[in-house]
């Protein structure tokens, strides 16, 4: 301490006590009380700094300040995080996310366990864990702790796959099923604090699912990207997803707002997406550059192009020329269950329906002329559990 006001570390000295700071540092927010005897004077000290670091000229001119009181010591732990959402992310990687718990003082921190073993301990409520096998099976457990080293119980365990080999050229969570930053997606903006990014809780905006979205309270340029490997170079494919708007206003003489695109480049979607409106899908066509990687994105304004408003964005996805996907699924009184076929245009699909995955009946041929298309099934109503699938003719 120095003339009782703040800190001082030096050295390697330093660099231990950040380290040990940082590990115990409640993230949400919120205080506690301490009271000057001398005065009855009360005074909050944040918890993004109590009771480690605390400025005593605050309380008193008497040193070392026998009349401050604290809090009793906090010994209660966080409840355990619930739920616990993971995906395989390929043959080595698994993404894994859970919702913040509750807890009297703050969650500081995240101990994760794969098969009863720490693997790593995170401030942040996702992972993603890789150097994996191909097909191996995983069950993991997450424990809270707080800035008193008080540890919760073990989560509900959430036992998870990897694939057996890679799918190169595919957007990994698309859906947005668990939090985007365990899965390779990543935020960039001009005029970043003006921006505000989300990861939706599903109902938001109208949609039964999880999305993510850009909100730009003035005018910017901002959005979510995604690296996507694996493309085969001069082949055609197609980007595809939803988007919602509301009150987005572009700067005068400006014609770019809600998009996906290809950052880096000048392809993005050609639809003028401003002002308030609900989820529609959008595509944008495009050659895979000779390095076989683009990186995909949902934005809101473009280079040049910056607005305002909100934007969300879910089920975005990049369709190959050998692709045959079916997804975006719901329902309608008039029209029954309905769903998306996802697939190179121009070629002959039909659409089966099956009751045991045993016996197929068709339900439509067609040839569609968008990579993406809308199939409905009005005899499924009431008739209990149907599986889908799209055959290539």
């Amino acid at each position: 301490m120095g003339n009782g006001k703040g800190f001082a570390c030096y050295g390697t000295a330093l660099d231990q006590f950040y380290a040990w700071w940082w590990e115990h540092l409640p993230k949400n927010g919120g205080g506690h009380v301490a009271t000057d005897l001398g005065t009855g004077r009360q005074t909050t000290l944040l918890n993004t700094w109590w009771p480690y670091v605390f400025d005593i000229n605050t309380f008193t001119s008497t040193l070392p300040a026998p009349d401050i009181l604290f809090p009793p010591e906090d010994v209660l732990p966080p409840a355990p995080p619930d739920p616990v959402l993971g995906i395989a992310l390929g043959a080595s990687r698994i993404g894994l996310s859970w919702t913040e718990p509750a807890d009297d003082v703050g969650v500081t921190r995240y101990a994760v366990y794969r098969d009863g073993v720490l693997i790593r301990k995170t401030v942040v409520p996702y992972l993603t864990d890789s150097r994996l096998a191909p097909r191996s099976h995983h069950t993991y457990v997450i424990r809270a702790c707080d800035g008193s080293d008080n540890e919760s119980a073990p989560s509900f365990p959430v036992e998870i796959t990897t694939l057996a080999s890679e799918v190169p050229g595919q957007v990994i969570n698309g859906g947005f099923e668990i939090h985007p930053g365990a899965s390779g997606w990543f935020t960039a903006a001009y005029r970043a604090d003006q921006v505000r990014f989300g990861w939706e809780p599903p109902g938001t905006a109208g949609n039964p699912t999880r999305c993510v979205s850009v909100e730009g309270l003035q005018s910017t340029d901002a959005g979510w990207q995604q690296q996507v490997d694996g493309l085969v170079p001069g082949k055609s494919y197609w980007l595809t997803g939803r988007i919602r708007g509301e009150r987005i206003v572009l700067d005068e003489g400006r014609g770019i707002g809600a998009n996906l695109c290809l950052a880096g480049t000048w392809d993005h979607t050609g639809e003028l997406l401003s002002g308030t409106f609900d989820w529609r899908r959008v595509t944008l066509p495009f050659v895979a550059p000779a390095s076989g990687t683009v990186t995909v994105g949902a934005r809101l304004g473009y280079w040049g192009n910056i607005a305002s408003g909100k934007a969300w964005f879910d089920n975005i996805a990049v369709i190959g020329p050998q692709d045959i996907q079916l997804g975006a699924s719901g329902w309608r009184d008039d029209e029954g269950f309905r769903f998306e076929l996802m697939a190179a245009p121009g070629r002959g699909y039909k659409i089966e329906r099956s009751a045991d995955l045993n016996s197929w009946q068709e339900l439509e041929h067609l040839t569609p002329v968008d990579p993406v298309t809308e199939i409905s099934d009005p005899n499924s109503s009431g008739a209990g559990m149907f599986y889908y699938r799209a055959v290539l003719e």
